[in-house]
């Protein structure tokens, strides 16, 4: 992870472990993040994390695969 440029994560609906974000902030050739969620809380809480890091938010898409359901 310290020298990798890209980093994806998938975390649980709980969100990312505070253990891999820290790691993630800590990464200094680290250049983007991708993040894949199924839970749209977790999301929020995870990404104001970040942000409150220094990282920038460029893009964001909502996927409904689970038709019927509330998990975008």
């Amino acid at each position: 992870l310290l020298e990798a440029e890209v980093v994806i994560i998938d975390p649980p609906r709980k969100g990312a472990d505070r253990l891999l974000l820290e790691k993630i902030n800590q990464t200094p050739h680290l250049k983007r993040l991708i993040y894949v969620s199924c839970g749209w809380k977790s999301f929020q809480n995870d990404a104001l994390y970040l942000l409150k890091a220094d990282w920038k938010l460029i893009q964001a898409e909502g996927f409904l695969f689970f038709p019927g359901s509330e998990h975008l």
